[in-house]
């Protein structure tokens, strides 16, 4: 946390520094941006970990001995930018998060957890430039469409043999950030940049839950009923930072 914190201050400390000269780029330089970049989910990461991926097959007496989770985030970004120095920007994000499982005290036991993200926003912000340098900042409203959590439970105990599946509706996010971004022009025409947003979110999650039984042997359990469960809720997110390349055309 003492890290992330001070990763932070660096970043707007540096931001601030540089801006202060408000060197401005030529007013003939209307251009368009093109930036493909990776980022770690993090303005939505606290509250899919709290409404869906704590809720799992074992309970806290199983021993999950072996535990893995893949995600990852890609972005596309197009931003035009005007003789005025203001940019308007719309991005594309995507990630999959897939957590792999094995529980000891089954004989053997194992499972995963999958969901789908995607996101979308509209933005603005006003550029200073110093020489190869350029910031920028403003503001985005970010739209994030939840995919449905499924995760898969397997276990091959001689007693019970038994594959099931448990299914929770997704939902959406909607809310305003403030971005703030560095480029380092290379060259003419290419860049590397980051980027880093945050802002208020409001959560709409859930829906229906159920547990459908895909195998068994012998056959002793039922699928269960669906019952409601919902995720309302408003929040500060937490900072999401990109890294980028990018091509400029004008």
């Amino acid at each position: 946390m003492k890290k992330n914190i001070f990763i932070y201050t660096l970043y707007f400390s540096a931001f601030t520094i540089f801006s202060q000269s408000k060197e401005r780029i030529d007013s003939t330089s209307k251009c368009h941006l093109f930036t493909l970049s990776y980022s770690n989910n993090g303005q939505i990461n606290n509250e899919i970990n709290e409404f869906y991926f704590f809720k799992g097959s074992y309970t806290p007496n199983d021993d999950v001995f072996s535990y893995q989770q893949n995600e990852y985030k890609l972005n596309l970004q197009y931003e035009y930018v005007t003789k005025k120095m203001f940019s308007f920007h719309g991005k594309f994000g995507y990630s999959n998060r897939k957590d792999v499982y094995e529980i000891s005290n089954w004989t053997p036991a194992n499972g995963n957890k999958k969901q789908n993200y995607l996101n979308f926003s509209l933005g603005a912000k006003y550029i200073y430039q110093i020489g190869k340098l350029h910031f920028s900042t403003g503001l985005e409203i970010p739209y994030y469409r939840i995919s449905d959590y499924k995760e898969k439970f397997i276990s091959n105990d001689p007693n019970l043999n038994i594959e099931s599946t448990i299914h929770i509706d997704g939902g959406s996010a909607v809310g305003l950030n403030n971005i703030s971004s560095v480029r380092l022009f290379v060259s003419k025409s290419f860049f590397i940049s980051t980027d880093l947003t945050f802002g208020i979110l409001k959560f709409n999650l859930g829906g229906q839950t159920y547990e459908t039984i895909d195998y068994q042997d012998p056959i002793l359990i039922q699928n269960s009923l669906p019952y409601n469960s919902t995720f309302d809720k408003i929040t500060i997110s937490k900072p999401e930072l990109y890294f980028g390349i990018g091509f400029k055309f004008e």
